[in-house]
């Protein structure tokens, strides 16, 4: 059994927070930049495993956790807006970045 003032704790850290950071992620990037990146939790998960000698290293995992991470570097690159993303675009009458 756990203490509720613990388990209270472990709750405020793992709902409320990691919540907020998933919202803040998802507005300074991209929804669809955001799940894939939470599914990079996968590949470390795997990596935590063969470390702590739970599991072997074997050619199946690699290619596993490879492909998660080129899902994740490939919607990230073609997720980058052309038109400057969160710094403006570029005005043909504004030598920097505006925001009109």
């Amino acid at each position: 059994l756990v203490a509720p003032a613990m388990a209270s704790g472990n709750a405020l850290l793992g709902t409320v927070v990691a919540n907020l950071l998933l919202a803040r992620a998802a507005l300074l990037t991209s929804p669809l930049v955001v799940v894939v990146g939470l599914s990079l939790s996968i590949p470390l998960a795997m990596a935590s495993d063969v470390a702590r000698q739970r599991e072997r290293l074997t050619p199946a995992l690699l290619a596993g956790a490879l492909a998660v991470w080129l899902a994740f570097l490939g919607v990230s690159v073609a997720r980058v807006p052309k038109d400057g993303g969160l710094l403006g675009r570029m005005c043909a009458h504004c030598p920097t970045r505006c925001r009109h």
